[in-house]
């Protein structure tokens, strides 16, 4: 039975706001109108590129956290102040090693372990330093559950896998992100984590029945949506069984280009009114579905209300034209996503001032309450061999591996710190060299350290074996059987599932340096492990998974 839509009209205007609305759209011709639909990256903020990006009349930009702070603000102001309508700026604020501000905070999956108002206070901290940076939208955050621990894509990008705490967790950073005046995009819809595929690289599917869909995934939108949420990100992931299940005949397309998933589903049955924003169109999971002469218009007339990262502006909108002019996109449909993107940006507050960092101060500390959550989500899986607390004294030579690189999707990640911390303590370490021999006899205890969270274009989040003993086969020596033997995750939380008989594991789920520090403390028996695990790491196959998910 259809869920009831009781859901938070997100647009609350007041008159003013209203007109500028109506008199903008009105105000517009069908080109600038197709403009205010895109949502361009922007890489280069040289003053080149913005005069260039800023002339093409989009809707809004996408700019990396990794740039210069002082860099972000200014470009900021230079494209509001030189866009002939405001701009939605948009940032990756979801949280990560990659993903990080001036106050540097776990992922999700982490924020989870750390419960009571850790997801608010990240929300607040993550909008209030992104808004000081010029940026009005955070693609986040995910509203994914972590359902198949082989899924390299969602893992610690979630809040884990239990729908009453994913959804409690979405709404606090819902919440405190939007009333610091920064939009929130919940992704990834219809809900990623039950394939182990990667939409970057091809289209995924969520293949859950509709009754468990709607007991889930489906509980968590419904809740994110109800408190206010702004926007959500329609993803190149097919649901089948919403078409199947309800009388249509299945599309087989991904919710990027499917009017019954964005339309019938999304803003009928969970009474979504907010902006609806494609998935980026260079991932392989929409552009391996077609010519974009075809999908770039069926994504619009489907219910995406803006099409994130057109490759080329005027091509995209030479095409929307064309399917307007052939009757495959209709007025109606491009003036109601519009005026939707209007709307926000007027929520924002956007039509009054832009440029304005909404009065937070950009030297506001928050380094204790990110000290709190990091100190409260570490978390102790196991400890059965009761190797915590490690003593210098008892077991001086230590014997770490960790993987000789450390990379992202898009380039090399710094070395983790975990020798150094120990060296501090007093500790005598000896990193292993992959595939020289393993003299276990030299050492008192052995730590295995590895940082590898959630990602695009990470084919596994697996024990990586080859990197820490060597190639095969030293990559089947195990040494717990001859000596005390720790597993720090300082990312997936599933270790315990390629390494059930170690028997002290720490899940840790960040590699930031807190996170890090945090980890030794607890290893030392300085402070307890506190954290709760966001998803259960007792290894279950993925159907007993599945099966144990609510059923609406």
């Amino acid at each position: 039975m259809p869920m009831l839509s009781n859901a938070v009209v997100p647009f609350q205007l007041d008159d003013a706001a209203c007109r500028w609305v109506v008199d903008t759209q009105g105000s517009l011709s069908l080109d600038l109108k197709l403009r205010q639909l895109l949502h361009v990256l922007c890489r280069d903020l040289s003053q080149t590129s913005l005069d260039s990006v800023v002339a093409q009349g989009v809707g809004g930009i996408h700019r990396l956290l990794s740039r210069p702070a002082e860099q972000l603000r200014s470009s900021a102001q230079y494209l509001q102040r030189r866009a002939n309508i405001p701009l939605l700026l948009s940032g990756d604020l979801e949280l990560s090693e990659r993903f990080s501000m001036r106050t540097a905070l776990p992922n999700q999956m982490g924020i989870a372990a750390a419960g009571g108002e850790a997801a608010a206070l990240a929300g607040k901290i993550a909008a209030s330093e992104g808004r000081a940076l010029g940026f009005n939208w955070s693609f986040g955050p995910s509203l994914d559950l972590d359902i198949n621990p082989a899924n390299p894509v969602v893992n610690t990008r979630s809040f884990g896998n239990d729908v009453a705490r994913v959804s409690q967790c979405a709404t606090d950073w819902i919440v405190a992100t939007q009333q610091r005046g920064m939009a929130a995009a919940g992704k990834h819809f219809p809900g990623d984590g039950v394939d182990h595929r990667d939409q970057h690289f091809v289209w995924s599917c969520n293949s859950l029945g509709l009754a468990q869909w709607r007991g889930s995934y489906g509980a968590v939108f419904k809740t994110a949506i109800d408190s206010g949420l702004m926007s959500i990100m329609a993803s190149h992931i097919t649901f089948d069984a919403y078409e199947a299940e309800t009388g249509r005949m299945s599309s087989g397309l991904p919710a990027s280009l499917n009017h019954a998933l964005i339309t019938d589903l999304l803003r009928g049955e969970l009474g979504f009114e907010g902006v609806v924003i494609s998935d980026s169109l260079s991932m392989a999971g929409f552009a391996c579905l077609g010519d974009l002469s075809e999908t770039i218009p069926a994504s619009i007339a489907a219910g995406c209300d803006m099409l994130l990262f057109p490759d080329d502006v005027d091509a995209t909108v030479a095409i929307l034209k064309q399917a307007i002019e052939d009757g495959r996109l209709s007025m109606v449909r491009v003036d109601a996503a519009v005026g939707r993107v209007l709307e926000m940006k007027a929520a924002l507050g956007l039509h009054k001032a832009a440029d304005s960092d909404a009065g937070e101060d950009a030297e506001v500390s928050y380094a204790q309450d990110a000290a709190d959550i990091v100190a409260n989500s570490i978390t102790l899986v196991r400890d059965d061999q009761a190797m915590i607390p490690l003593s210098a004294v008892t077991h001086r030579r230590i014997l770490l591996l960790m993987p000789k690189l450390r990379e992202s999707g898009s380039g090399p990640l710094p070395q983790l710190a975990v020798r150094q911390l120990l060296e501090a303590e007093g500790f005598e370490v000896h990193q292993h060299e992959p595939g020289m021999p393993l003299r276990i006899e030299d050492y008192d205890a052995a730590i295995y350290a590895i940082g590898d969270e959630a990602g695009s274009a990470k084919p596994s989040l697996s024990m990586p074996w080859s990197s820490l003993h060597g190639a095969f086969p030293d990559s089947m020596v195990r040494l717990w059987r001859k000596l005390p033997t720790a597993i720090i995750s300082f990312g997936t939380p599933y270790y315990l599932h390629d390494a059930p008989e170690c028997l002290t594991l720490i899940n840790a789920y960040s590699p930031i340096i807190a996170s890090q520090a945090a980890a030794v403390k607890v290893l030392l028996g300085r402070v307890p492990a506190r954290g709760i695990s966001p998803v259960a790491v007792t290894y279950r196959p993925l159907h007993q998974i599945i099966a144990a998910l609510g059923s609406g």
